[in-house]
């Protein structure tokens, strides 16, 4: 680049105006990384994000993927100030591959969510199971309660994506039916308070 700008400056001396101007665009884009250094981290950006992708570090994968994006994004700026138009369209559809992969990293993010959230879920109804048969109904009814909010977060995860929902309602209807019940037994426990319990109309009013 300081050799052209040189014989830049010769040419402009000798009153070469025109060519002077040639060779001082050519010494700019010398002093610019080529689209082939740019293209070369952007496709090793790309290959860490996939092995990020397959060890099932999503988030890392998309923040590689997106940061891959920007150097195609540079390496094409460099492929247009060269007139590379060929090359600008292989960036393109470089590009293009990539934004597929990071909305698969999305939806695998948003399947761990969901499968998460059911387990939880079903830990709470396992929960609220044992109290209830301890006839603890009011902690019961708070873990039921707490499992049906879970099942809904997953079923809506579920429904946006496509995924495969019929288990997950499937527990929520089961749920559903165990909060139903919960109620039921904690209203016949109350009723059979003694009666000659002077909180026993109280007891009665708050189930």
């Amino acid at each position: 680049a300081e050799e052209l700008k040189e014989k830049a400056i010769d040419l402009l001396k000798q009153g070469l105006f025109d060519e002077a101007e040639e060779l001082v665009k050519k010494a700019k884009l010398a002093a610019k990384p080529t689209p082939a250094y740019l293209l070369q981290k952007a496709k090793n950006l790309a290959l860490n994000a996939e092995e990020s992708f397959k060890q099932e570090r999503f988030e890392e994968s998309i923040q590689l993927w997106k940061k891959s994006i920007e150097e195609y994004e540079r390496a094409k700026e460099a492929a247009r100030e060269r007139g590379d138009e060929e090359l600008i369209k292989d960036i393109e559809l470089a590009q293009q591959k990539i934004m597929v992969n990071i909305e698969n990293a999305k939806i695998a993010i948003d399947n761990r969510e969901m499968l998460k959230l059911v387990s939880k879920a079903n830990e709470y109804v396992e929960r609220g199971n044992q109290l209830f048969s301890s006839n603890n109904y009011d902690e019961a009814l708070k873990s039921y309660e707490e499992a049906r909010r879970l099942f809904k977060s997953a079923l809506n995860i579920a429904e946006k994506r496509g995924f495969e929902a019929e288990k997950i309602r499937e527990g929520l209807e089961s749920v559903e039916e165990s909060i139903e019940h919960v109620k039921l037994k904690k209203g016949e426990s109350l009723i059979k308070v003694d009666l000659d319990d002077p909180k026993a109309e109280e007891k009665l009013y708050s189930a």
